[in-house]
């Protein structure tokens, strides 16, 4: 594949028809990246291509027998929300299952939640635990924040606001605004550790920078006092 469509491929941007074409002769060569790069664009549709849900399903499908374990948890969540495809819980276990053996955090984070809620198959909150905790720790934004608000709320689990802190420092670490915003919290008001207002306005700042609307306005808050 051309330097210039990696580049593309690596910065996520919107692909032009050019590139998408480029793609679909990649992918027909058995490129799996190819493969799922298109599949990813017919899901969110762009400039350059349509949203089209069952030919994301399609690329996906390609991708993931190719080997590609990002394809195959995104193929999982089609079957799990009915997207594209019907809903068949027990397709999507199975590619959770592979994508998590292959080494993908987010497959692994969606088997735990799987586990979590009894999604075709028993329920089990200890390997559950355990598989979005891994996640957390090699880096899916989203477990450590499923973890922190579980643990906070108490949702099936003991309520524990240090570990919801403790996961929501690695999810800000990870890049996830929301966490972010609760350690921010944490550190204005003094909650799980001393307050350190200087220490939260960073945090909010951070927050803010990824979007978080909450950051945003924790750091105008505070912002006024330094």
């Amino acid at each position: 594949m051309k330097k210039s469509l990696l580049r593309v491929l690596l910065l996520c941007v919107s692909l032009s028809a050019n590139d998408i074409e480029q793609l679909q002769d990649e992918c027909n060569k058995d490129n799996p990246t190819a493969c799922l790069e298109i599949g990813i664009q017919y899901n969110i549709g762009n400039d350059g291509i349509e949203q089209d849900l069952k030919k994301a399903v399609e690329f996906f499908d390609k991708s993931c027998s190719l080997g590609n374990m990002e394809a195959c948890s995104n193929l999982a969540a089609k079957y799990s929300k009915g997207q594209g495809v019907n809903v068949d819980y027990e397709k999507s276990f199975a590619l959770s299952e592979r994508s998590c053996s292959g080494g993908y955090v987010e497959g692994c984070y969606n088997l735990g939640l799987m586990y979590f809620y009894a999604i075709h198959v028993k329920q089990d909150i200890k390997k559950s635990l355990h598989l979005q905790d891994e996640a957390c720790n090699d880096g899916s934004q989203d477990a450590c924040y499923n973890l922190s608000m579980n643990y906070f709320n108490g949702n099936l689990l003991p309520e524990d606001h240090l570990k919801s802190f403790q996961y929501a420092l690695l999810g800000c670490d990870n890049g996830h605004a929301k966490c972010c915003d609760i350690v921010g919290l944490n550190y204005e008001y003094g909650i799980m550790v001393p307050e350190d207002k200087k220490t939260a306005l960073k945090y909010y700042d951070r927050s803010c920078r990824l979007g978080g609307e909450r950051g945003c306005e924790g750091y105008k808050r505070l912002r006024v006092i330094f």
